[in-house]
């Protein structure tokens, strides 16, 4: 469902909306054009743990369409899998529960800081967002307790990459919850929670990366 209610958040409107609306294509040059010397939920963990920032900075500056790889272009398709899997369940316990595709959400202070969560939902009277993760079955990965971004209990590690995307995600839209959906041959749903103590080394640690590694570049 991608029709949005009249009363969308606050981050969904003005020019915040026009670009998000000209970027829910993944694939188009507008979406890769907007990406570019802004540090994307994807790229945070890399910056902010100090991680290779020429390579980082090269794949900011030059964002490639990589929707036609093939487990790219797999777990796309699967994606909404996970979408209706999260619906599905929202809905048994009783909530009133509705996705929308969303593009580019850009932090309205830190414009070089960006994220493009997976889905926005609404539950009940609630806005949050959601993040969908596939997996599929390898020799090395049969099972959730295989996969190596979660915990023993199945709760996404916050060292890794993919709680920085999340936690960035709600930043720069204001959100407080995303649902973290791993989806597969057995699935697990996580209600994360905006972490602000967590947050607030982003916007320091990414300044310092955009002022040292792009700036200079003019941008």
């Amino acid at each position: 469902m991608d029709a949005w209610p009249a009363d969308t958040p606050k981050f969904l409107s003005g020019t915040r909306r026009t670009v998000e609306c000209l970027t829910g294509d993944q694939s188009s040059h507008y979406w890769l054009e907007m990406r570019k010397g802004k540090t994307t939920s994807t790229k945070i963990a890399s910056v902010c743990q100090g991680r290779n920032w020429n390579k980082t900075r090269e794949e900011i500056l030059n964002p490639r369409d990589i929707s036609h790889i093939s487990f790219v272009a797999r777990g796309k398709e699967d994606e909404q899998k996970g979408v209706d899997y999260l619906l599905h369940t929202l809905r048994s316990q009783g909530a009133h529960a509705e996705a929308y595709s969303i593009g580019l959400v850009i932090h309205p202070e830190y414009e070089f800081i960006a994220a493009s969560p997976d889905r926005l939902l609404r539950v009940n009277e609630d806005w949050c967002l959601a993040e969908i993760k596939n997996w599929y079955l390898t020799a090395k990965q049969q099972s959730l307790a295989d996969i190596r971004y979660l915990d023993k209990s199945r709760s996404l590690k916050k060292s890794h990459s993919h709680y920085y995307q999340i936690q960035t995600a709600l930043m720069v839209s204001g959100m407080r919850k995303c649902y973290f959906v791993v989806h597969g041959q057995d699935s697990t749903i996580e209600a994360i929670e905006y972490n602000e103590a967590f947050c607030k080394q982003i916007p320091e640690k990414t300044r310092t990366f955009y002022e040292t590694m792009l700036k200079p570049l003019g941008w």
